[in-house]
């Protein structure tokens, strides 16, 4: 039996929305066992534009009507969330919230939702997809005082621990440089200017050899 491959117009009972389909998979659909008809609905994929309510957050995101479908028949947990990543249905809606270190900061509501999921160590050090770029001031092992990113504090700090026992160690080996100007005695015997870990790295030479 030949097919009619005419499109004509056919409206799915599953979502109200009308469709252009062939003449014979009108007729298919029509002729179906209800439980049948659903699913051979389904397989049009319904492109009709509509809100989507996101599970995740509650927002909404303009999207293929078939997709609103599939999230609603699926149970919630590992498998809704491939969903959403399939059919690229990540909430785009900029949120504000505070982050571990107590700062405020706007972002994307997806990645804001990622970060959630992390542990509290791992947000902190910026590890954990948002970085927070609050200039707080930050002592360092020189003495100096400056001015840096929330997130580089922590990360300096953090290594400035494993290096306790040696200050040393501590300034060659921590994320940040001293850019403070200080005074330096120069081999002819004069005095100079320079930065303060360029001095410091000096001396550290010195100290390992």
């Amino acid at each position: 039996m030949t097919n009619c491959t005419e499109e004509i117009e056919f409206t799915l009972e599953i979502c109200g929305h009308h469709t252009q389909i062939s003449c014979s998979e009108k007729h298919k659909i029509e002729t179906a066992e209800p439980s049948k008809r659903e699913l051979y609905e389904k397989q049009t994929k319904c492109s009709e534009m509509i809100q989507v309510d996101l599970p995740h957050c509650g927002h909404t995101k303009l999207a293929e009507c078939w997709k609103s479908i599939e999230i609603k028949e699926t149970d919630k947990g590992t498998m809704l969330d491939d969903i959403q990543d399939i059919y690229d249905l990540k909430c785009l809606k900029e949120v504000a919230f505070n982050l571990e270190c107590g700062h405020l900061t706007t972002t994307i509501c997806y990645k804001k939702l990622a970060y959630e999921q992390e542990s509290e160590l791992i947000q902190t050090e910026g590890n954990a997809g948002i970085e927070c770029e609050t200039m707080v001031d930050l002592d360092l092992v020189c003495g100096h005082r400056m001015v840096v990113k929330c997130f580089e504090r922590f990360c300096y700090e953090n290594m400035r621990k494993q290096f306790s026992s040696s200050v040393e160690l501590a300034r060659t080996f921590t994320n940040i440089k001293c850019t403070s100007m200080v005074d330096i005695g120069l081999r002819c015997g004069h005095m100079g200017r320079t930065v303060c870990w360029k001095k410091n790295n000096r001396r550290e030479t010195i100290f390992m050899n």
